[in-house]
């Protein structure tokens, strides 16, 4: 976050972090658990987002009533709540195409039986890659793990 003429946007992005990860946010809300973990977040993938854009609302309503102090602690809480959305919608966006990855036959066989394990095994590794590179949930990660062991067992039964 070294961009020239980006200093003050990266400055406030930088004290939002250093909020949720040293101050109020971990004093109240943390309970040693990392950020993924914490209540925020847990509370939105139960209920839905809006439960986090709702708290940002409410922080940037808030903010316009209190002296710029308080004023500016509520808005850098109100980036953390945002935050918190667009890692839930990432993880959305990523149980999705899991889902829709699952949907379609893991390891049709390619019918050529020079290059079939070849064909299959790399398409097994590219789930397996896709699922991860999307920074899914942990929970995520265990159903692509899941799914590319699969995938090779069912190889392995077919192929041997």
């Amino acid at each position: 976050m070294n961009t020239i003429g980006y200093e003050p946007l990266a400055n406030v992005l930088h004290r939002a972090y250093h909020q949720a990860a040293h101050g109020k946010g971990k004093e109240r809300h943390a309970r040693g658990e990392p950020f993924t973990q914490q209540v925020m977040l847990e509370g939105a993938r139960r209920f839905g987002r809006g439960a986090l854009l709702y708290q940002a609302y409410k922080k940037a309503e808030e903010s316009q009533r209190l002296p710029a102090d308080r004023a500016v602690a509520e808005l850098l809480g109100a980036i953390v709540y945002l935050a918190g959305a667009v890692i839930v919608i990432e993880e959305e966006a990523a149980a999705a195409a899991l889902k829709a990855e699952a949907e379609v036959p893991v390891m049709a066989c390619c019918g050529d039986a020079a290059n079939c394990r070849v064909d299959c095994v790399q398409r097994a590794q590219h789930l397996q890659h896709q699922a991860l590179s999307t920074r899914p949930a942990p929970k995520i990660i265990d159903e692509a793990v899941r799914t590319f062991e699969g995938a090779m067992r069912e190889f392995e039964d077919t192929h041997n």
